[in-house]
């Protein structure tokens, strides 16, 4: 790949860990400086995710419990909670309307929330059964 002056700038999004466009052009200061083709210049929700708190969602990200408890070994949390740099994460975000979430959480909720995977395989599973019970009961309405 080829270096240059100028590289399009790119943000990481800390939910998906995504790379996306920002559609800012970065230019080096100093013509001896080459830049790669992207840059990423930190953290930033992408447009989706920012569509979904539009929304009034907020994202659950599944944490690899065990391996999180081994980074953070000898690590002491402030609050209690672990941070988008300490969780480890499985890949999986699942979003929920904030209200449901603060009603199972309590007021602490945020706009991204780490929850392990017990807790992410017993939400899923809940959202299964709501969904088939809605199907269930569209076909039973449309048959009648």
């Amino acid at each position: 790949m080829s270096k240059g002056i100028s590289s399009m700038e790119q943000k990481m999004c800390p939910i998906t860990g995504e790379l996306w466009d920002t559609g800012n052009l970065l230019v080096a200061k100093n013509t001896k400086e080459e830049l790669d083709m992207y840059t990423c210049t930190g953290y930033a929700y992408s447009p989706k995710v920012e569509e979904m708190f539009e929304k009034e969602y907020c994202a659950l990200v599944e944490m690899d419990e065990e391996a999180t408890k081994e980074k953070l070994k000898s690590k002491v949390l402030d609050d209690g909670k672990v941070t988008m740099l300490d969780a480890v994460r499985t890949g999986r975000v699942m979003y929920i309307k904030k209200e449901l979430a603060i009603n199972l959480f309590g007021e602490g909720v945020k706009e991204m929330n780490f929850i392990d995977e017990e807790t992410f395989e017993l939400l899923k599973k809940k959202q299964e059964d709501v969904s088939i019970t809605k199907e269930e009961k569209t076909t039973r309405d449309g048959e009648s």
